[in-house]
């Protein structure tokens, strides 16, 4: 749990711990980098290596 939301839609519950439907796409919410940039205490960045296909090099 957090102090304060990551995510830029509310998705707090409600009475009884009943929420609405998260209507974006994906999983419904927009992530606030700024806030979750803030409250990190660790960042660290992650690609995905290019693949090498019939001698081509391939980004992926």
């Amino acid at each position: 749990m957090l102090n304060e939301n990551i995510t830029r839609e509310n998705v707090s519950f409600g009475s009884g711990g009943k929420a609405g439907p998260l209507t974006g796409p994906g999983l419904g919410v927009e992530v606030n980098r700024q806030n979750l940039a803030r409250l990190s205490e660790t960042s660290e960045s992650m690609t995905r290596p290019a693949t090498l296909k019939h001698g081509f090099l391939l980004r992926n």
